[in-house]
């Protein structure tokens, strides 16, 4: 069983995959306005970890906005952690 599973649904239909504790997974969703990046992925200690990014214009950027980066169990129980 993968370690990260994620689910995309666009006009071509459903499409899945999977990511490994070594490769994590990443889903970004853009527009012409703007893009959210969502990035789930195992740290040094082992615990599962979430980086939430937006930005603005019609690329993807991994040093734009960052909403979220810790523990995804620190952004479940609504710890710090949001910029």
């Amino acid at each position: 069983m993968s370690e990260f599973y994620g689910a995309l649904e666009g006009s071509r239909g459903p499409t899945t995959r999977a990511g490994t504790k070594a490769s994590g997974i990443k889903a970004v969703a853009q527009s012409w306005e703007g893009s959210v990046a969502t990035y789930l992925y195992k740290n040094e200690a082992g615990e599962t970890c979430a980086r939430i990014t937006a930005g603005k214009g019609s690329t993807f950027n991994p040093f734009d906005r960052v909403i979220f980066s810790g523990t995804l169990a620190d952004l479940l129980a609504g710890k710090e952690g949001w910029s």
